[in-house]
């Protein structure tokens, strides 16, 4: 970040399956740190993709950070989940509807949500899941596409996310 090679101020965090309770988990760490005046410290994470995530997995649960005012209101979040599986889909809809309260906006059309919107679903037409699902050839909504999409308009064209030197020196 220092090098002015990327901005962390944009980070994404991806999670598939047992490891979206990860990332979740983390990205809620995350905007716990406490920064300092010298050295801003956390609350990098700006955007979730969550490949269908689950919500426990042997023990290990996303349900605190998924009660987190970060998680609900601030960070733009994508799941995509595989239709056909019943079981994992239903499972990804679940999430998405405990999130989907606190994202009432309605959008004109699929660039007006990309560009205003926070919260995203996509239920695709295949059994696969997981990272499962970027390997299927041929599927609409193609998700690799979904994904350059969502990280193009909620982090890439985001000015509110300027490059920031985190060295606690000024260069």
């Amino acid at each position: 970040n220092n090098k002015g090679e990327l901005n962390i101020e944009k980070l994404c965090v991806i999670g598939s399956d047992a490891s979206a309770i990860v990332a979740l988990n983390w990205a809620v760490y995350d905007w716990n740190q406490k920064s300092n005046v010298l050295i801003k410290n956390g609350q990098d994470v700006k955007a979730l993709i969550l490949l269908t995530p689950v919500a426990s997995y042997k023990g290990f649960t996303a349900q605190t950070a998924l009660n987190h005012v970060v998680i609900q209101r601030t960070l733009s979040i994508m799941i995509l989940a595989g239709k056909f599986d019943t079981k994992y889909y239903s499972g990804s809809k679940r999430i998405y509807n405990q999130l989907a309260r606190f994202h009432p906006d309605k959008f004109e059309n699929e660039k007006d949500k990309l560009e205003n919107g926070s919260l995203f679903e996509y239920g695709l037409n295949t059994a696969n899941q997981g990272s499962g699902i970027l390997s299927v050839s041929n599927l609409k909504p193609n998700p690799r596409d979904l994904i350059a999409d969502f990280i193009r308009y909620r982090l890439e064209n985001q000015d509110r996310f300027g490059w920031k030197n985190r060295s606690g020196t000024a260069e």
